[in-house]
């Protein structure tokens, strides 16, 4: 019977654990988005856009090599934003 106690304990404690761990990167997460958002919200009003502008949005943007796919060429991009990383838009 101890075993057994011993046994849920421990699998206890360690669900305790990674219910911490996702929650420290849930509130990183939303820490990030609040400071996207704040980012973002002083281009509500752009017109033009200039490359200090997207120096300020965009840690990185990765062009991956160009494939034919049934006669058309495509090439995928990757855009980190900064704050947020990398967003798949369905493309």
């Amino acid at each position: 019977m101890m075993a057994k106690y011993q046994s849920e304990q421990t699998e206890l404690k360690q669900k305790v654990s990674a219910l911490h761990e996702a929650l420290a990167k849930n509130t990183e997460t939303e820490k990030n988005v609040g400071e996207f958002i704040e980012l973002i919200g002083q281009y509500a009003d752009v017109t033009k856009l200039t490359p200090e502008i997207i120096g300020q949005l965009i840690s990185k943007i990765a062009v991956h090599e160009a494939k034919t796919v049934d006669g058309v060429k495509q090439q995928r991009m990757d855009i980190h934003w900064r704050f947020i990383g990398n967003v798949n838009w369905g493309l």
